[in-house]
């Protein structure tokens, strides 16, 4: 009886070993690693080379490890002949279009998760989110395509395979299926395109600056409360202006603080009958952190219902402030005697 040696055996073993082994999973894990270094490790704007990336990485990748989640099996059925639901496993095609819509389900379901738990749905939040998910759903299809046999378990084809896979999928069908399928996936795109801009490009609605006066209360929180509100004149009064930069980019600020008496019986509203500017201040705000100016006001006008207004800009403060040009602003009523 002849018996094959181990080095005849060993390619036999390496060949079983990688038989059905998760490699599109263990590529969807290490490139979500890259993507999330990419949206977050850098404080560049949009651009859209920024923005085909994040699309495949909310639009895609969740959707994908779900789908191999749900199936780790190799595909039980063909376009043209379905096999029963309960058997049935998604080929390659079927796979990736399952990706874009499992992906869309799951976006609103963080939506709702981030809004329970108190979380902003912004760029950061949105990709660390996406992130754990993927990593977490890619780890339990890594699971169940070991518990297979390596024969059983899904494995992902070579490039030509998929092309080939792709002409028998479309031959599949008539020439209107064809052109309706070609219809759909471009408004697919189109759709999931728009959406991923409007997930990963900076908007509007996510940049702003927030303005107010706070106290620091006795447990060491700052509230919106307890200002002084009659001072004065020649005495030193200290307040804490807040200023938070909620800009994806570190900002210059300065803030002017003014006292104005007023006329609040004009026609058009009120009206800065008398202004004496009491303070400049100025800082580098990082982005998405907090500014906390303490500093003393010493007013010489005085009277009652005077207005203590800071204006807040980003870079310059004009010769004349006021709401209309100031990036954010806060007043306080105050009596001076």
């Amino acid at each position: 009886m002849t018996t094959a040696s181990s080095t005849d055996s060993e390619p036999g073993r390496i060949r079983s070993l990688l038989a059905g082994f998760p490699l599109d999973l263990l590529a969807v894990v290490v490139l979500t690693a890259l993507v999330f270094a990419v949206l977050l490790g850098s404080d560049a704007g949009y651009s859209w080379p920024r923005a085909l990336v994040g699309m495949v990485f909310v639009l895609v990748l969740p959707g994908y490890a779900l789908v191999a989640a749900l199936f780790p099996g190799r595909p039980t059925g063909t376009r043209s002949h379905p096999v029963s639901a309960s058997a049935y496993s998604p080929g390659t095609i079927e796979r990736f279009g399952l990706s874009f819509g499992f992906s869309l389900a799951l976006l609103p379901i963080l939506a709702v998760i981030h809004g329970l738990l108190g979380i902003p749905f912004e760029t950061a939040t949105v990709v660390t989110s996406v992130t754990v998910l993927v990593v977490a759903l890619s780890i339990v299809g890594i699971v169940r395509r070991f518990a297979l046999s390596p024969n059983e378990r899904y494995s992902p084809p070579s490039l030509l395979g998929f092309g080939a896979r792709t002409r028998d999928w479309l031959a599949a069908g008539t020439a209107t299926d064809t052109v309706l399928s070609a219809v759909l996936v471009v408004a697919v795109l189109l759709a999931v395109g728009s959406l991923a801009f409007g997930l990963t490009g900076p908007t509007q609605g996510e940049s702003y600056t927030s303005v107010s006066l706070v106290t620091e209360s006795s447990d060491g929180d700052y509230v919106a409360s307890g200002y002084p509100t009659n001072l004065t004149a020649g005495e030193a009064h200290e307040l804490t202006l807040e200023v938070e930069n909620r800009y994806e980019e570190p900002a210059d600020y300065t803030a002017v603080v003014e006292l104005q008496r007023v006329d609040r019986n004009g026609t058009d509203g009120v009206a800065v009958t008398e202004r004496e500017r009491l303070q400049t201040l100025a800082s580098q705000v990082p982005a998405n952190e907090t500014w906390r100016a303490t500093h003393q006001v010493e007013p010489s006008m005085t009277g009652e219902d005077l207005r203590l207004a800071y204006y807040v800009y980003r870079g310059e403060a004009p010769e004349t402030p006021s709401a209309e040009n100031a990036e954010g602003h806060v007043h306080l009523w105050v009596t001076v005697q």
